[in-house]
C-alpha cells in the first residue's frame, strides 16, 4: 500500500472571476415608450389624471375621483395593467366599451385588446 503526504496545489496563471452578473434588461413594451409623470400636489383629479395618463393613444378622460382615473383609450393589442404601471399608476379593472357606454361587464386588467376603458390608480 502506498500512503501520500499531504499534497500542496499552486495554480499559476488561473484567475476567478469576482464580478457580479448585470441584470437582464426589462421587458420590451409594444408601442411608444411610456414616461411616468407626476402631477402637482394640489392638482384637481381631472389635472392629476391628465398629467399622469395623458400622454396614452386617444387618451379620453371618462371620470375622475381622488383614488382613480377612468379613461378610454387605445391599447392596441396591450392591457391596461401595462398602460397603467408603464405611467406610473397602477389598474383597478378594465371594462369594455367608451366614455358614452362603459360596459357594466369589469374585466381583468391584464385582458387585453384594441381599445378600452381603464380605470387605474394615478
Amino acid at each position: 500500500m502506498v500512503r501520500f503526504g499531504p499534497v500542496l496545489v499552486v495554480l499559476v496563471g488561473c484567475s476567478f472571476d469576482t464580478t457580479v452578473p448585470t441584470p437582464a434588461p426589462a421587458p420590451e413594451i409594444d408601442g411608444p415608450q411610456m414616461v411616468a409623470i407626476d402631477a402637482p400636489p394640489d392638482a384637481t383629479p381631472t389635472e392629476a389624471c391628465r398629467v399622469r395618463y395623458g400622454t396614452a393613444d386617444t387618451y379620453e378622460l371618462c371620470n375622475a375621483a381622488a383614488a382613480s382615473c377612468t379613461f378610454y383609450v387605445h391599447t392596441n393589442g396591450s392591457s391596461c395593467e401595462l398602460l397603467c404601471t408603464g405611467l406610473g399608476g397602477s389598474c383597478i379593472e378594465a371594462y369594455d366599451g367608451n366614455c358614452a357606454n362603459i360596459s357594466t361587464n369589469v374585466r381583468p386588467c391584464t385582458d387585453t385588446f384594441g381599445d378600452q376603458v381603464c380605470n387605474c390608480r394615478p
